[in-house]
């Protein structure tokens, strides 16, 4: 994308990532599977799962969403089409699979499933749930849309697919709510991105013909990094059948209001501040009032752009100012800000930070604040800093020793943590 992108989108960590690594009906079928839960005394639940279509390689009918969505539980698959050019050693397909909103609503997400070659080991194979960098606010703004015509776009997740392949992981990598669906991006809505991402990782275990352990580690960076905290902290309510092993959480756009205020001359101008503003109201209905309120006619015009497409007119011109107010000190959205900031939960797996010194879209002394936050909370976290690497270039390194120090658990490694005191 444009300047634009680049503006609004201050944490993604996109395309320079490839440079560092060198036929069904459109309409959902009625047909559907049941599971009996049984206990010592019987059976006790009946759960019916839809069964997932597949769409021939290149059918766009697979993007004709579902009218209704199809009854089921979250996490279950509808639909997935095998994609061509994967990375070597590894099959590829889209997935579309039932979730719920932050709001609380049915909708469906899309996403990519990545699966090594070769015969599934005794137990399954290892599972990721990957959420990616930002990369927009539109529907076509998911990488999983973009893939076949920009390649470049889907470089994050080819990257990270060529490292957990060859550690025998199914990577099961979420668009989030709002690209590629129904619907508006909650961008930096904790938990709209923790459920997509789990989600995400149930519809790979209904996956046709596919073993998959229930022993679920969650990676991301930047955006993605803020999602797997928030997917770590919800995973045992949302997906209580998941034993997560470790959280990876590379440059985490984490505090969501100082990520802000740092990222623009002045706030009233931040085109970011605009999207996770309408990223709030777009969770939380009671606030489009509020939104309408503090958003001047050049931000509902740059949100409109913004929510078409990934890929704004070329004429189009970013006005000023964009807020009314300083949203950092407004109510209500300043406690919004706080409700969507991770860490301060503990959970029984341990988490493991990874941020380059040089980050200049995510602020080093961010993860800072993130890690005694989670120290405070009781969090078994460890906390390492790259001494080089631009935001982007920084994702090779912390993917790569991500998941060595996730290979590391798996063998009986313990966790480190950088807690002190």
């Amino acid at each position: 994308m444009g300047k634009m992108r680049r503006l609004v989108v201050g944490i993604a960590a996109p395309v320079a990532l490839v440079v560092a690594l060198g036929a069904c009906s459109s309409s959902a079928r009625k047909a559907t599977t049941a599971t009996t839960a049984t206990s010592a005394t019987g059976p006790t639940t009946t759960v019916t799962h839809p069964v997932p279509q597949r769409f021939a390689p290149g059918n766009a009918a697979y993007w004709t969403l579902p009218d209704p969505i199809p009854s089921g539980t979250h996490g279950d698959l509808i639909r997935y089409q095998s994609v061509a050019d994967p990375p070597e050693g590894t099959h590829w397909y889209r997935i579309m699979y039932l979730s719920t909103t932050a709001a609380g609503k049915p909708t469906v997400e899309t996403g990519m499933l990545t699966v090594p070659d070769g015969t599934a080991p005794p137990g399954g194979w290892k599972l990721a749930a990957h959420a990616h960098g930002s990369t927009g606010l539109a529907r076509d703004c998911a990488p999983s849309f973009t893939l076949s015509t920009n390649r470049s776009s889907a470089a994050e997740l080819i990257l990270v697919a060529t490292i957990a392949a060859k550690d025998g992981y199914v990577v099961a990598s979420a668009d989030y709510e709002g690209q590629g669906t129904f619907g508006h991006h909650p961008f930096l809505v904790g938990t709209s991105e923790g459920r997509s991402v789990l989600d995400a990782a149930r519809a790979a275990r209904r996956f046709p013909g596919l073993t998959v352990s229930k022993r679920l580690a969650i990676v991301g960076y930047s955006q993605g990094g803020h999602a797997a905290l928030w997917a770590n902290q919800l995973a045992s309510t949302w997906t209580p059948e998941f034993h997560v092993v470790g959280t990876l959480a590379g440059a985490p756009a984490s505090e969501v209001a100082a990520l802000m205020a740092s990222s623009a001359p002045s706030i009233l101008d931040n085109q970011q501040a605009v999207g996770v503003l309408a990223g709030l109201a777009s969770a939380d209905p009671k606030l489009e009032g509020d939104l309408d309120k503090i958003l001047t006619p050049a931000g509902k015009q740059l949100l409109d752009v913004m929510e078409r497409s990934c890929t704004p007119p070329a004429d189009f011109k970013v006005g000023s100012p964009l807020l009314t107010t300083d949203p950092l000190t407004t109510q209500p959205w300043k406690d919004r800000f706080a409700a969507n900031t991770p860490g301060s939960v503990a959970t029984a797996d341990p988490v493991l930070i990874i941020h380059s010194d040089q980050d200049q879209n995510v602020p080093i002394g961010q993860s800072e604040t993130l890690l005694r936050r989670m120290c405070a909370a009781g969090q078994v976290v460890e906390r390492r800093v790259l001494p080089t690497g631009s935001h982007v270039a920084a994702a090779v390194p912390a993917y790569q020793q991500g998941f060595a120090w996730l290979q590391g658990l798996a063998s009986g490694d313990k966790a480190v943590s950088s807690c002190t005191g």
